[in-house]
């Protein structure tokens, strides 16, 4: 059965055992929270669908490192906000962009990016998963995941990078995160990677992180 979109109250339900696709757990689980004087949370650098949590005060006191789920006040303004709005930024966007881009001068057109290999693993983690990610589902499907492919994924957050794939998968490799690497024929040619549960490309470079 398919969780709810990932809110404070079903990270609350996730954390305390609650079943979260039952709407009326969503206020018991927040007000045992409260009892607590604690918060459903994700670290800056955790995968959001694998929530925790902590004390008030320590959140309040590290707000950057522990970060907080969306209400579902806020997650329904959202939404009809970027109902209203979504044809006008996709025109403005259009517009922007391409008189924007063709303007830069070649050398900033044609820079690539230079990241860390902290950099490539945070961001690595909210978009590729081990194990099927339970707050949504349905955002991810299983693909085979080789150098090329990681490459791929970090250049759609980053831009162009003068990182390797072969880097890349040395530092993938060295976090012992996502497991090991297994060989084999896909369309004639020998890859090795990794099967991993994968954001689909529609969410790919987009922002996973959770605003409040």
């Amino acid at each position: 059965m398919t969780l709810p979109p990932m809110t404070a109250s079903v990270a609350a339900c996730i954390v305390l055992g609650y079943d979260a696709n039952d709407t009326a757990n969503h206020d018991l689980a927040m007000k045992h929270m409260q009892q607590l004087d604690m918060v459903p949370v994700h670290t800056y650098d955790s995968n959001p669908v694998h929530p925790t949590a902590v004390l008030r005060r320590v959140q309040q006191m590290n707000p950057y490192i522990y970060l907080m789920y969306p209400t579902e006040d806020i997650m329904e303004h959202s939404r009809r906000r970027d109902s209203s709005s979504s044809q006008a930024s996709e025109s403005c966007y259009e517009f922007v962009t391409s008189n924007s881009i063709e303007s830069l001068p070649d050398s900033i057109r044609n820079a690539k990016a230079k990241i860390t290999q902290n950099e490539a693993l945070n961001h690595l983690k909210t978009v590729i998963s081990l194990e099927h990610p339970i707050g949504d589902p349905d955002m991810y499907e299983k693909l085979l995941v080789d150098s090329t492919k990681l490459k791929e994924m970090l250049e759609r957050r980053f831009g162009p990078l003068t990182t390797t794939p072969r880097q890349i998968e040395g530092w993938v490799n060295k976090s012992n995160i996502w497991g090991q690497r297994y060989k084999t024929r896909k369309n004639g040619t020998l890859v090795e990677g990794r099967d991993l549960w994968v954001l689909k490309e529609k969410y790919l470079g987009k922002d996973n992180g959770n605003e409040m």
